[in-house]
């Protein structure tokens, strides 16, 4: 399944770019969510849906997925968790960005052809000391 190469894809980019503590593959309840003090934070890379990006005669799929965001600040003030939480986004973006202008094979016979954030929102499951949010983001591929 091609979502699945792209999720393990962005994984092994996201975890040799080292902004996080963690990078996990899969869903997981907010409840359990394990972030370090004072860490980098943890990502959840997920699937969400995909569909033929065309009816043109090369056949494309468009993937999207949701790479949640999470941070741990034990601070009285929630405006250093939402700092903790700015840093990993800003560093997450830039590693978007890498992924997207460096990688062209996802797999054997997979092309990554675009990719782009089509949303970024907070979290309404976070509870501090916990903060987090989720990326969207859409890839078009080519399986040839």
């Amino acid at each position: 399944m091609l979502w699945l190469k792209a999720l393990e894809s962005l994984q092994v980019h996201l975890i040799k770019a080292v902004i996080a503590d963690e990078v996990i593959l899969g869903g997981y309840n907010p409840a359990n969510v394990r972030a370090k003090p004072d860490g980098k934070g943890i990502l959840y890379l997920m699937r969400d849906r995909e569909c033929p990006a065309s009816d043109d005669l090369v056949e494309s799929v468009r993937i999207t997925l949701t790479v949640d965001a999470w941070v741990r600040s034990d601070s009285k003030t929630m405006h250093d968790g939402y700092e903790a939480l700015a840093r990993l986004e800003r560093d997450l973006m830039e590693a978007l960005k890498r992924y997207a202008s460096e990688v062209t094979w996802i797999a054997e016979g997979v092309q990554l052809l675009h990719m782009k954030i089509t949303e970024t929102g907070g979290d309404r499951d976070s509870m501090r000391p916990l903060v987090g949010s989720r990326f969207t983001v859409e890839l078009l591929v080519y399986e040839g």
